[in-house]
């Protein structure tokens, strides 16, 4: 390595890219299949119900395709 590069500092960027969450458009079906299921619906669970996860993690992959090397 050429000499002149050891007193060059180091320089680091950081980028954030904010999403929305995505609203499950099923919510109502889904609450309602799970309360004829379990007769109740738990705090922890509506997260998983309300949102829908899977186009969530698919839309942050693509963007972080686009925007990462």
């Amino acid at each position: 390595m050429n000499a002149t590069w050891f007193n060059v500092p180091d320089v680091v960027m950081v980028f954030e890219v904010h999403q929305p969450y995505r609203l499950d458009r099923a919510f109502r079906q889904r609450l309602l299949e799970r309360l004829a299921e379990e007769g109740c619906v738990k705090l922890a669970d509506l997260e998983d119900l309300y949102l829908n996860q899977d186009l969530n993690r698919r839309i942050i992959e693509r963007v972080a395709r686009r925007c990462y090397v």
